[in-house]
């Protein structure tokens, strides 16, 4: 069984532009030398997250074990900083609300000094210095934000579920209904975070971001997996951005990441300017031999099927290509879905956000074994 590690390094630019119906802004001619493919010209972020550590000037809120940590949660005013003692445990679904005010929050581990430095990825070793909130119930995530919440960073933070859980939509839940972008829960940045779930977990996604201005780095995501539906690390459908996903670990079921794949609330949600780098996307090789009805839904490492302005860069994509074949999964390194062909679009394209441009840019290496290409790279056109 051999492991074909992609090791994406900028070496070369790949720009792989996710064609329309409409709109052409340059043309080539297609693979039957006929008329002319219309595409849109791939574009960059035009911004980024900014993940500085803010400088804190309200107050220390310390919170031990047994003490109310939503009671901290609704206490704290922009400028606090929410110390959470380190090996402790809260369990249930708490709520980030709405707060007045343009400062941060940091929620954070009394052994932060004992974690990795910043720019150095938190791994499960780690665990025992971090605080972890756990859910309590099926359905309820861990932590989960209010309509409109927003500015909080979580440094050190364990997110995972109780044993007797047996199912999540998600394990940390940034999500939201609405079609106006203020009521979108916005500026998070997870940092050094450990977020997973567990061999028999049913969890759809270990973190939802259909959020603004969100950020998740030197971080863990692991054990994302679903009987039956597909589940993700990291997944955004109704969020317009921007992102960042720089240096974590990401494991999931399905997708490791996936932008788009359900119906969004109104064009403004399309996610936009994202940025992905130095991340390591594992699928488990344990997973494939499992077998109905006690088996995962396993696709691809990275899908897009709404976007716009993705970055991809010195990603590592570890997939056992022999594993896939010996159980017959249909997978892939990348796939890239037209918006058109998003879940929820109508034929007439009256879906929100449906007939919108997905293009992504990625400054890449070339792999050094290479598998089958529509393994490697997988696109559907929009026509």
């Amino acid at each position: 069984m051999r492991c074909f590690e992609l090791l994406l390094r900028s070496a070369i630019c790949l720009a792989v532009a996710v064609w329309l119906a409409d709109g052409v802004t340059a043309a080539e001619p297609n693979s039957a030398g006929a008329d002319p493919v219309s595409f849109r010209q791939p574009e960059l972020p035009r911004q980024y997250v900014d993940t500085t550590m803010p400088a804190q000037n309200g107050n220390e809120i310390r919170v031990r074990q047994g003490d109310s940590l939503q009671a901290a949660i609704d206490t704290a005013v922009p400028g606090d900083t929410i110390v959470l003692e380190a090996g402790a445990r809260w369990s249930g679904g708490f709520t980030l609300p709405k707060k007045m005010g343009e400062g941060w929050i940091i929620l954070k581990s009394s052994a932060e000094d004992r974690l990795p430095p910043p720019g150095s990825r938190a791994t499960p070793a780690d665990a025992p210095r971090m605080a972890k909130i756990v859910s309590d119930g099926n359905w309820r995530p861990a932590l989960r934000a209010a309509p409109a919440a927003g500015r909080w960073r979580f440094v050190g933070i364990e997110f995972t579920a109780a044993p007797e859980v047996a199912e999540l939509s998600a394990i940390v839940e940034l999500s939201h209904q609405s079609t106006a972008l203020g009521d979108v829960p916005s500026h998070f940045v997870f940092d050094r975070v450990y977020i997973h779930g567990n061999p028999r977990l049913n969890s759809q996604r270990g973190l939802t971001i259909n959020s603004r201005s969100t950020a998740v780095i030197d971080s863990w995501i692991s054990e994302c997996h679903f009987h039956g539906a597909d589940s993700q690390a990291i997944c955004c459908w109704n969020g317009p951005g921007p992102f960042k996903i720089v240096n974590n670990f990401l494991e999931g079921g399905a997708e490791n990441i996936m932008f788009g794949g359900a119906k969004n609330t109104a064009e403004c949600m399309v996610a936009a300017d994202i940025e992905i780098r130095r991340n390591h996307f594992y699928k488990n090789p344990a997973w494939f031999p499992l077998k109905y009805p006690n088996n995962w839904v396993i696709k691809n490492l990275f899908e897009i099927k709404t976007a716009r302005r993705v970055l991809l860069e010195a990603n590592v994509l570890e997939i056992w290509f022999d594993s896939f074949t010996a159980a017959g999964v249909d997978a892939g390194a990348y796939r890239l879905l037209p918006s058109s062909k998003a879940k929820g679009a109508a034929s007439d394209g009256t879906d929100p956000g449906a007939d919108v441009d997905a293009v992504m840019a990625a400054t890449s290496g070339v792999p050094a074994q290479v598998v089958p290409g529509e393994r490697l790279l997988r696109t559907n056109r929009s026509d």
